[in-house]
C-alpha cells in the first residue's frame, strides 16, 4: 500500500517537474541570448564637424555636381560660400565672392592673350596691347554684370545663414566681347590673336 502511494505521488509530481524544468531551460536560453546581444560592440557614431567661418566672411567651396556639369577649358566657373546672420546678406556675399573668382579667371585669360600678342613680335605691339587691354577691361565689366547661375543653396544654421553659389561664363562670350571692342582697329584685325578670337567666337559649346 505504501509503495503504491509513493508511485501515485511520483506520477502526480512528474508532469509538474517536466514543465518547471522546461520553463527554466527556456529562461536560461533567453538570458544567454540577451547577454550575447549586449556583448556585441556597436560602432561609435561618426561626428562630422561643422565648417567654421565667421559671419560676413566667405570661402571657396566645391558645389555638388547634381546636374552632371562637366568642367571644360571653354568654361569659366567660380563657386563661393558665405555666412551671415541674414539670409539675403549671405546670398549677396556668396555671389560677390563668386564674381570675384570669375574676375580673376578672366584676368588670367586676358594675360594669356597679351602673351600671345607679344609672341607675334609686332612693330606696333605697344599700341596693340593698349587697345586690347582697354577692350579686355570693358568686356570683363559687361560679362560680370549677369553671369549664369549654375547652382545655389541657402541653408539655415544655428548661428545664422549659409549661402553657396556657382557662376559660369563661356569663353566664347569673352571672345565675342573682345572682337566687338577691337574690330574697328584695322591693325589689330591683322593679328593672329584676332583671327583666333574670331574662330573661337563662332564655335558653339
Amino acid at each position: 500500500m505504501n509503495t503504491n502511494r509513493i508511485f501515485y505521488i511520483i506520477f502526480l509530481i512528474l508532469p509538474l517537474w517536466i514543465v518547471l524544468g522546461g520553463s527554466a531551460l527556456s529562461q536560461n536560453k533567453e538570458e544567454e541570448k540577451k547577454k550575447e546581444e549586449e556583448e556585441e560592440v556597436m560602432p561609435a557614431p561618426v561626428e562630422v564637424p561643422e565648417e567654421s567661418g565667421a559671419f560676413d566672411k566667405g570661402f571657396a567651396k566645391e558645389m555638388p555636381d547634381e546636374g552632371g556639369l562637366v568642367y571644360s577649358p571653354e568654361l569659366l566657373l567660380a563657386s563661393f560660400t558665405a555666412k551671415s546672420e541674414k539670409k539675403d546678406d549671405a546670398m549677396k556675399l556668396a555671389k560677390e565672392g563668386a564674381i570675384k573668382g570669375l574676375s580673376q579667371q578672366i584676368d588670367q585669360k586676358l594675360d594669356d592673350y597679351k602673351k600671345s600678342i607679344k609672341k607675334e613680335k609686332l612693330k606696333n605691339e605697344k599700341e596693340i596691347t593698349a587697345l586690347f587691354s582697354s577692350a579686355g577691361e570693358l568686356s570683363k565689366k559687361e560679362l560680370l554684370q549677369k553671369p549664369a547661375v549654375i547652382d545655389s543653396t541657402l541653408e539655415k544654421k544655428s548661428d545664422g545663414w549659409e549661402a553657396s553659389i556657382m557662376l559660369e561664363l563661356k569663353v566664347t562670350d569673352l571672345s565675342k566681347k573682345l572682337i566687338e571692342g577691337t574690330k574697328a582697329d584695322p591693325e589689330f584685325k591683322k593679328t593672329k590673336l584676332y583671327k583666333e578670337l574670331e574662330a573661337s567666337s563662332i564655335i558653339n559649346y
